[in-house]
């Protein structure tokens, strides 16, 4: 039954309690089904690339490394969870740079050479 008044305080709290009680039932379901389907976890990962403006020539190649990827590049630890795992990039080009684990990617010691793995020798480099 409606309220006689709509601006009551008690007809704006059950309008409130209504929208909540829905706004989570359609969050529950919205999360539940992007955790499960392998698609949309796809669609959702390479959307928040494309969104941190990640430049790369094939996507999907890339999202299948990074998928096969288990150990960190720089660390050579291997990754706890699915978390742990990330895409280190330029944020001023967006060129791709490497699969890193959390904590090599927060710390920027990639960057920075600290604990750096050794680099490959340049094969183009006339001696």
């Amino acid at each position: 039954m409606p309220y006689k008044f709509p601006n009551s305080e008690a007809a704006i709290l059950g309008r409130q309690k209504t929208a909540q009680k829905y706004y989570q039932r359609n969050r529950d379901y919205i999360l539940r089904n992007n955790k499960t389907n392998p698609n949309r976890i796809k669609s959702i990962r390479m959307s928040n690339w494309r969104r941190a403006n990640l430049v790369h020539d094939n996507m999907d190649q890339l999202y299948e490394d990074y998928i096969a990827s288990t150990h960190c590049e720089h660390c050579h630890r291997r990754y706890q969870s699915d978390y742990h795992r990330c895409l280190d990039h330029c944020h001023e080009t967006g060129a791709f740079r490497a699969f890193l684990c959390r904590g090599c990617n927060s710390f920027d010691n990639y960057l920075h050479g600290r604990n750096a793995p050794p680099t490959p020798p340049d094969n183009n480099v006339a001696n």
